[in-house]
């Protein structure tokens, strides 16, 4: 007998970086007017620009493993036979018999043979 199990183990994983970029930029207007060396004004507007930028990354790993196992089994059965019906034969026992001499055998006549003239 042969029996193969089969294991399968996966494994996952994810990596995520995340990067931010902040640029920030500022404009600065001035503005001075004077009239008549009395008055003077002065105007300033200040523009700021930020832009951010974010990149994200993902990294993803699998990982696969596979296990086999193969397990084998060997059986010996050794059947002894019986003899089912009846009782059970016995061997045959051999016995060695004394040479004896050889017999004469007896004369016998042969039955006449009718009807052919051989009478």
């Amino acid at each position: 007998y042969t029996y193969t199990y089969t294991y399968t183990y996966t494994y996952t994983y994810t990596y995520t970086y995340t990067y931010t970029y902040t640029y920030t930029y500022t404009y600065t207007y001035t503005y001075t007017y004077t009239y008549t060396n009395t008055y003077t004004y002065t105007y300033t507007y200040t523009y700021t620009y930020t832009y951010t930028f974010t990149y994200t990354y993902t990294y993803t790993f699998t990982y696969t493993y596979t296990y086999i196992y193969t397990y084998t089994y060997t059986y010996t059965y050794t059947h002894l036979w019986r003899w089912r019906y009846g009782p059970q034969p016995q061997p045959r026992r051999v016995q060695l018999r004394t040479q004896q001499p050889l017999e004469v055998p007896h004369h016998r006549h042969r039955p006449a043979l009718r009807g052919v003239g051989l009478e």
